[in-house]
């Protein structure tokens, strides 16, 4: 496996209303994009040309747009508006045209038309705080984690209804599937521990205790090892999906950026720099972090977790991905 740092992150600085270009190589910034008021998280599309980007908006103000970016460019392309559906959080690609995001505030599950930059499809969860989303290989399921309501939702996206809802846990937040979408892995942060769902049967199969709050989970490239970012514990952990055990964690030794600790999400975690954003390079296999109250991203070797790079991304920074075919000068 190649450990080179050679891929371009797309970082989401939640109170700069910027997406950031980065590259790892260098870890010099590239440039950013005005993506509107409180963007949370970012995608990519499956040819890895265009990022969506949701706006949740600020606490007083609900966000109702997703933000299109070409990232060959690093441009603005397109703000599709999805109100009366407030705010989208959590957002993933169907196909290249095709987007299912949350929208916490309707309670719903959105499935967005790109070309057409509109809202196809609303789906109910009927669950409080609709967070995060992910969508199985095949495309036709998609699985939501319920914040409030401490469960997983499973969607058929091929016919637009809700199948069930799994009770995984109080605060259930990030999830992934395995690389073979038989099992969602669902960060249940107020039980500090991962809850692993079969992604056929819906039923609970394992349960695997980590440090305090895990808030994001993604797979390596091989779908061998699961890490997570454990919010409150100022940690990022790997843990082996066979066995069900963690191999190796890494203490995150940063400063907090300037003011932090009166930033609204501050109290997750007060004291830490609050590992949130996760993504795993498709290539090196490298996990790339966002320390949001360090404002910093971190790049670590995927057997160790030892640190690899270091990169200032002011803002507060979130949601990240790692682009292979990303925008370089």
């Amino acid at each position: 496996m190649q450990n080179d740092l050679n891929d371009i992150l797309l970082v989401v600085r939640k109170s700069s209303n910027a997406l950031e270009f980065v590259d790892t190589g260098s870890g010099s910034r590239i440039g950013a994009v005005d993506v509107g008021v409180a963007p949370h998280e970012v995608s990519l599309s499956p040819d890895g040309r265009r990022a969506a980007v949701s706006n949740y908006g600020p606490a007083d103000r609900p966000g109702t747009t997703i933000r299109l970016i070409d990232v060959e460019r690093a441009e603005l392309t397109a703000t599709i508006d999805i109100s009366p559906n407030v705010r989208p959080h959590g957002l993933t690609w169907i196909s290249q045209s095709r987007i299912a995001a949350t929208s916490e505030g309707a309670h719903n599950v959105l499935i967005v038309n790109t070309d057409e930059r509109s809202v196809e499809t609303a789906i109910t969860t009927g669950q409080e705080h609709s967070h995060m989303i992910v969508v199985d290989n095949s495309g036709t399921r998609g699985f939501v984690a319920n914040i409030t309501s401490g469960t997983v939702t499973a969607i058929d996206l091929g016919t637009a209804r809700k199948i069930a809802d799994i009770a995984t846990g109080k605060g259930s937040e990030g999830l992934t599937l395995t690389r073979d979408s038989r099992e969602i892995w669902v960060c249940v942060r107020a039980e500090d521990r991962i809850v692993v769902v079969d992604s056929h049967s819906l039923e609970i199969v394992s349960s695997i205790p980590t440090p305090k709050m895990p808030i994001r989970v993604a797979m390596s490239p091989a779908g061998e090892t699961a890490y997570v970012t454990c919010a409150a514990a100022g940690m990022v952990i790997a843990i082996d999906v066979a066995a069900r055990k963690v191999t190796a964690n890494h203490k995150v030794d940063l400063r907090l950026a300037p003011g932090a600790e009166s930033r609204q999400f501050a109290h997750l975690g007060p004291g830490s720099p609050l590992p949130i954003g996760l993504a795993v390079s498709p290539g090196a296999g490298t996990i790339y972090f966002a320390a949001t109250m360090s404002d910093c991203v971190q790049a670590l070797h995927p057997s160790t977790l030892d640190v690899m790079r270091t990169i200032g991304v002011g803002g507060e920074p979130d949601g990240i991905a790692v682009s292979a075919t990303g925008h370089r000068n």
